[in-house]
């Protein structure tokens, strides 16, 4: 999964497991109906309460066990007959749902809660008491100070890109720092919401409430765009026979046009070396034709 699963808040994290693990043993569209129903009467399970498993199928019980592993369910055996029990974890899964992710956050806090300030100069200030946390937040940072609880740099357009290059993309860079945004930048953005009611207009960031500078946010876009501005293509390079009429070299250079795959050309007047470079997908369509 990489960074980009990382860089994800902690619901998202689970609920890419459970999908994996629904995926994963939903083979047929019988047993995916099974484990899809599964999962929507987790959420009525509550962690005090012991949910039997006398009328789960084998590949429910199958999900349970996975469910189990991962952390989200415990079983227990009373009477001769399995027992389970949501976790927190799975709980507050259900509950992020329906509540917003401010008013739960603190159910997620033991398990490596991160609170970040970006300011307009690019520079990041991150607190947290997990270490895991903290050397997330320093691929991408050019750390000036770190401390036991706390990392103070500033956004790097080299670390930036180089996680680009790993698949990672600018708004999920941009999701994190928003869902891992202080406390009082989300109270302070709530209250000038308030106030004033939207928000100005930018690049990304226009229809959700803006946790950091919308001129950092339009930097990493800018700086993902910046490394996509060239692609490498697989070409082949043609040189046509120099005593090739006019007439022939102008209807190769069509036919080629036709493609949609010439790169470069430099057809030239008869007498001069005809040259082509085209995509290889699209040589190797003009040459295979009769």
């Amino acid at each position: 999964m990489g960074y980009g699963y990382i860089l994800q808040d902690i619901p998202s994290q689970v609920r890419g497991f459970m999908r994996y693990v629904v995926g994963k043993k939903g083979e047929d569209e019988e047993s995916l109906l099974q484990l899809i129903s599964l999962v929507l009467c987790l959420q009525f399970c509550l962690p005090s309460q012991p949910c039997s498993s006398s009328s789960l199928s084998s590949i429910q019980l199958e999900a349970i066990e996975a469910f189990e592993e991962l952390g989200l369910l415990i079983t227990d055996i009373e009477e001769e007959e399995m027992v389970f029990f949501p976790t927190p974890i799975l709980s507050n899964l259900f509950l992020s749902s329906y509540v917003p992710a401010n008013t739960i956050s603190s159910s997620f806090s033991a398990l490596g809660d991160i609170q970040i300030i970006v300011e307009t100069n690019g520079q990041v200030v991150a607190s947290s008491s997990s270490q895991v946390q903290q050397k997330l937040v320093e691929i991408f940072l050019d750390v000036h100070l770190s401390l036991p609880s706390m990392v103070v740099g500033r956004l790097s357009r080299n670390k930036v890109q180089e996680l680009f290059r790993y698949g990672i993309s600018a708004d999920q860079i941009i999701s994190f720092l928003q869902s891992s945004s202080h406390t009082v930048v989300k109270t302070k953005r709530r209250d000038e919401r308030e106030e004033k009611g939207g928000g100005g207009g930018g690049m990304v960031g226009e229809e959700e409430e803006q946790l950091i500078p919308q001129s950092i946010a339009d930097q990493l876009v800018l700086w993902e765009m910046e490394l996509n501005r060239f692609s490498a293509t697989k070409a082949r390079l043609l040189e046509l026979p120099s005593n090739l009429p006019q007439d022939a070299r102008d209807g190769f250079a069509e036919k080629a046009r036709g493609t949609g795959g010439v790169l470069w050309e430099e057809v030239g007047k008869e007498g001069e070396t005809p040259i082509l470079v085209l995509t290889e997908n699209a040589c190797n369509s003009i040459l295979n034709k009769k």
